[in-house]
């Protein structure tokens, strides 16, 4: 058991922006198709996509000074996982910013 939760804490550990981004993805797509009701506005997915976003900028801005401090280790392969990491989670943030920007134009 506990070496299963040491596996599930390290892949998370790994995975976070991507899965972080994904869910993102899959909240703001829920939202946008609630574009035309009236609770759109109140909606409390706001809220979600609005902490999301913060979140995932912050890890992005960490992940340089990550990548620099596995490329003093020499640990190609996490460096590799970061970078891929990195991009997946970028695309998927700019996607979800991209499918519901009438939340953030409505948000600022």
């Amino acid at each position: 058991m506990k070496d299963q939760l040491n596996r599930l804490k390290r892949f998370l550990g790994t995975w976070h922006l991507c899965i972080a981004s994904a869910m993102l993805l899959v909240v703001a797509t829920a939202h946008r198709l609630t574009l035309d009701s009236s609770g759109y506005t109140s909606s409390p997915l706001i809220h979600v996509q609005m902490s999301m976003i913060i979140l995932i900028a912050l890890a992005v801005c960490i992940y340089p000074f990550i990548g620099i401090f596995l490329c003093f280790k020499r640990q190609w392969k996490q460096l590799g996982l970061l970078t891929l990491n990195t991009v997946v989670g970028v695309a998927a943030w700019i996607a979800a910013m991209l499918i519901n920007s009438a939340t953030l134009l409505y948000s600022t």
